[in-house]
């Protein structure tokens, strides 16, 4: 058989193709760049959570795809922290221990215990205030939410948790100072800047000084 006779028309942009003994055996004839876009689409597809759907857990509506199954947002976001875990290269608490911790935090209202704001379970209607697992230093769990994760990460050891009432760590010195010594800030967390005043002195100075020799 010559090289014309082998060729088929793909079955959507028409471009000839040389079809493997798969898709003629299955008479699905597809080129590489119209298989790649029918197979993202057909992902797509699947992918879409139609109302009714049931969680893979429990009889509460889906919300998220995780894997192969849907859940609902609780089921979602203690599988979540779990698979998050196991990416970072930290330490996977059980199944049991993630149950625990959030049953703990429900029954307290999903307040954090950091900054005792509401948390919520999913990413994109809770923003910052998510649920989140923080590893402890000292070889403990607890959920809190994610942007005070994030601070914990800045302080040494677990000294976040010890942190005064009115009072914040500078991000340039890591000295803990009351807020009075920190500039007002409106995205800055407890409305204040994340330098202190010292610090803001030095940097503004350090500018002049470098704007000025130009």
């Amino acid at each position: 058989m010559s090289d014309v006779d082998s060729t088929k028309p793909c079955r959507k942009c028409r471009n000839p193709i040389r079809p493997s003994p798969r898709q003629i055996r299955k008479k699905d004839f597809l080129c590489g760049t119209c298989r790649v876009e029918y197979d993202r689409k057909r992902r797509e597809k699947a992918s879409v959570i139609k109302q009714g759907d049931k969680c893979a857990e429990c009889d509460l509506e889906a919300v998220k795809w995780l894997g192969y199954y849907r859940y609902c947002a609780v089921h979602y976001r203690k599988l979540r922290v779990r698979a998050a875990a196991r990416q970072d290269g930290k330490t996977v608490p059980s199944v049991a221990v993630v149950d625990q911790l959030f049953a703990d935090v429900l029954a307290n209202g999903m307040v954090c215990e950091c900054c005792k704001r509401v948390m919520g379970w999913l990413r994109v209607d809770a923003g910052n205030c998510t649920a989140s697992l923080q590893h402890d230093h000292g070889g403990g769990y607890r959920i809190i939410c994610l942007a005070c994760n994030k601070r914990h990460a800045s302080y040494a050891g677990d000294s976040f948790y010890s942190l005064k009432p009115g009072h914040k760590q500078c991000h340039a010195c890591k000295v803990v100072k009351p807020l009075s010594d920190f500039h007002n800030s409106s995205r800055g967390w407890l409305g204040k800047t994340q330098r202190c005043r010292s610090c803001t002195k030095i940097v503004n100075a350090r500018r002049s000084i470098k704007s000025g020799s130009h």
